[in-house]
């Protein structure tokens, strides 16, 4: 049940989220048809003349929450 509810997620976050990232075409992470071979690319390209920064991120991910032990 919960990958169901995922996906629908999932599905209702890309049909808002991807024709913005489309449009900037600077989004390459995690995204079908994307790879790092397009970041570099798109870094390397005339666009990004006079742009001093780029980020990468990532967010870690925990396995399990914490045991409490109880005495």
């Amino acid at each position: 049940m919960d990958r169901i509810v995922q996906e629908a997620i999932k599905m209702v976050l890309v049909a808002i989220w991807e024709p913005y990232f489309a449009k900037m075409n600077r989004s390459f992470g995690y995204r079908s048809n994307k790879s790092s071979h397009d970041a570099i690319v798109g870094l390397t390209s005339g666009k990004t003349q006079g742009l001093l920064r780029a980020v990468e991120g990532d967010i870690p991910v925990r396995a399990a929450p914490p045991s409490r032990a109880t005495t």
